[in-house]
C-alpha cells in the first residue's frame, strides 16, 4: 500500500490495480457504510460499491439525494439505504438489518469560506466535529464491529490535499485536514498487527456540493 503522505494519481491507480480490483469479488453482499454519501466523492464511492455487489450503507444529511440514488442503481448487484442517525447508534441498528461492517469510507467534510481571522468559534468546532471527530467516532465504532465479528476489514479516509500543503485563507479547513492525516497515521500504528486495511486518500479540487451549496460563508462536502 502507497505510504500515508501524499501519493500520485499514478501510484494509487497501481495499489488499486495490484490489490484491490482483483478481489473485489469476496466483498460481494457485504456491508460498507459511506459517510456524506449524498453528493461528490461519497456519492460516486457509494454508486461503484453497488455495481460491485456491496450493501452500501449511506449517512448523509441529504437523505433525499440517496433515495434518488437508490432508484438509479436499483437494476445493480448491490444496493444502497439511508441513515441519519448518529453513528454510535450505527452497530446495533445495521447488524440487525444487514449485518456487520466490512468496509468504512470517512468521508463528509465541512467547509466555511473564511479566513482563519474571521472565523467564528461555533464554525471552528463544527469543522472540526464532522472532519475530525465524527471520523474519529465511524472508526471506533467500525472496528469494534470489524473485531466482534473477525472481520479483515478496510477503513479509508478521504482527506484533501490541503492535508498537506496550506494555502492562504483557506480558514480552520486545512487544519481539520491535516488532522484527518494524523488520524490516519495513528490508526495505522495502532493497527499494524491487525489484518485491516488502511487508507487515506488526498483528492484535490473535485465538483460537489461543497463548491454549490452556499449559506452565509458554509459549503458542505457530501454530509
Amino acid at each position: 500500500m502507497p505510504p500515508l503522505d501524499l501519493v500520485s494519481l499514478g501510484e494509487y491507480k497501481d495499489y488499486l490495480d495490484n490489490e484491490m480490483v482483483l478481489s473485489m469479488e469476496r466483498w460481494i453482499g457485504k456491508v460498507a457504510v459511506v459517510t456524506g454519501a449524498s453528493s461528490g466523492i461519497g456519492a460516486a464511492i457509494s454508486e461503484n460499491l453497488v455495481e460491485e455487489g456491496l450493501i452500501v450503507v449511506g449517512l448523509a444529511r441529504r437523505s433525499d439525494k440517496i433515495d434518488e440514488t437508490a432508484r438509479k442503481l436499483k437494476r445493480q448487484k448491490g444496493q444502497i439505504s439511508r441513515k441519519r442517525r448518529h453513528f454510535e447508534s450505527l452497530p446495533v441498528d445495521q447488524k440487525k438489518k444487514h449485518g456487520p461492517v466490512s468496509i468504512l469510507v470517512n468521508n463528509a467534510s465541512i467547509l466555511y469560506r473564511k479566513p482563519l481571522m474571521e472565523g467564528s468559534t461555533r464554525e471552528w468546532k463544527t469543522t472540526f466535529d464532522v472532519n475530525v471527530i465524527g471520523y474519529a467516532i465511524a472508526t471506533r465504532e467500525s472496528i469494534k464491529m470489524m473485531r466482534g465479528n473477525n472481520i479483515d476489514g478496510h477503513i479509508i479516509n478521504i482527506n484533501s490535499l490541503l492535508g498537506h500543503r496550506i494555502l492562504p485563507f483557506s480558514g480552520i479547513y486545512t487544519p481539520s485536514k491535516f488532522a484527518v492525516l494524523g488520524l490516519s497515521e495513528t490508526l495505522r500504528l495502532e493497527l499494524n498487527s491487525l489484518n485491516n486495511g488502511k487508507l487515506c486518500i488526498s483528492p484535490g479540487l473535485v465538483d460537489s456540493l461543497m463548491l454549490d451549496d452556499q449559506q452565509g460563508g458554509l459549503t458542505t462536502a457530501a454530509n
